[in-house]
């Protein structure tokens, strides 16, 4: 949702970024131990998550990339109790 509205809500097409979520959050998991995958918050995997929350949040979900139970649930928080 951050990466969203701080990237894409601005103008930064978001395939940009996704590119530039992947390395910080695959950078995480790796200081933290973990082994993880190329699939791992991929650009291409974070670019499919983008556009499930974009979706949502313009009210205009996409069948090719719908949103999920906890996405929905963010996207509504934060338009009705941002708190």
């Amino acid at each position: 949702m951050d990466v969203y509205l701080s990237t894409v809500k601005k103008g930064i097409p978001m395939v940009k970024a996704a590119e530039a979520a992947s390395f910080p959050l695959r950078s995480l998991a790796e200081r933290n131990g973990y082994a993880i995958s190329e699939s791992f918050r991929s650009a291409q995997v974070l670019f499919n998550r983008l556009r499930s929350i974009a979706g949502l949040y313009e009210g205009r979900e996409s069948k090719s990339a719908p949103g999920t139970v906890v996405f929905a649930e963010t996207v509504t928080i934060y338009k009705n109790d941002r708190k």
